[in-house]
């Protein structure tokens, strides 16, 4: 397989020119995760008492952001590139890609407000989702499964971004889309990919011909979206838990999650939206863990 990737076909790779990149290929995302879990398994380390190692990883992922923010930034598109090939140039074609760096930390702040900015725009969103390749790149094809087509995974990953940038209107937009796109498929199916043509008040968004329906990664869009829109920040080592600015749907009034386990707790919480305010209340709780709600 040429794309050691989740976009992982052969034609997908390709510049602005729309050419494809020769070499071995450094994406984006990858980085952001690999600089995620050197952050995280930092953290875990000096929880056990481990600083040479706390300090090692944190020191690599540093390192790794540095280096990212310089190599990957396209400061003439004010976008982050798709990826480096073989040479170490930037594939600087405007996708989906960078927007999974949003949650990850890895992209300085200036520049994630820039991305999260360039992903509204009506080349990429198409009401329902992100497309994976810009509408005006030369190889975009609304049929193309990597070069034009909307994931649902991959638009989820999107909204939590925006929302872990306080971009909560843009994430909610987004997460609306997705949840209009899905009641539009047979059974509600959320699909493994759709086209990415702009639906219109009169027909439904364009079905991929072979698309898995049901998949996996398509179905964790819901949990995914629910988790963006209820915002919960558990700290199971500290009994906490911090729900923050829990925001809902247009579309939805009332949000129920029961038998929520954090720790040794089990609880069940209420979201209810009136106008643009989510309220939440706990309204069971079995153990001792401490809930704070921040609105």
């Amino acid at each position: 397989m040429i794309n050691q990737g989740w976009k992982d076909s052969d034609n997908c790779i390709i510049n602005r020119k729309g050419e494809l990149a020769q070499g071995a290929i450094s994406l984006a995302e990858v980085q952001a995760y690999v600089y995620a879990a050197k952050m995280r398994m930092s953290q875990l380390a000096v929880n056990q008492n481990r600083d040479d190692l706390g300090d090692l990883w944190r020191s690599q992922a540093q390192d790794l952001k540095v280096r990212f923010n310089q190599d990957f930034w396209l400061a003439d598109q004010d976008y982050c590139a798709l990826a480096l090939d073989g040479d170490g140039q930037p594939v600087d074609s405007i996708t989906s890609n960078p927007g999974h760096c949003l949650n990850l930390g890895i992209l300085d702040s200036d520049k994630a407000l820039s991305v999260a900015a360039r992903l509204k725009a009506p080349d990429m969103f198409n009401g329902c989702g992100i497309r994976t390749l810009s509408s005006l790149s030369p190889a975009y094809n609304p049929m193309g499964y990597h070069i034009g087509s909307v994931w649902p995974h991959d638009s989820s990953l999107i909204a939590l971004g925006l929302r872990s940038l306080s971009l909560v209107d843009q994430s909610l937009n987004l997460a609306q889309g997705l949840i209009d796109m899905i009641l539009a498929q047979p059974n509600q199916r959320p699909p493994e990919l759709f086209c990415g043509y702009e639906p219109d008040s009169f027909s439904p968004p364009v079905q991929y011909p072979v698309a898995c329906s049901p998949q996996a990664w398509a179905t964790g869009t819901i949990f995914q979206l629910i988790s963006m829109m209820v915002n919960l920040v558990p700290n199971a080592p500290g009994n906490q838990l911090h729900i923050i600015d829990p925001a809902l749907l247009r579309s939805i009034n009332r949000l129920s999650i029961q038998n929520l386990r954090i720790g040794s707790t089990l609880l069940d919480l209420e979201f209810e939206r009136s106008g643009d305010t989510t309220a939440c209340y706990v309204s069971n709780k079995r153990g001792n863990l401490k809930v704070v709600i921040e609105t």
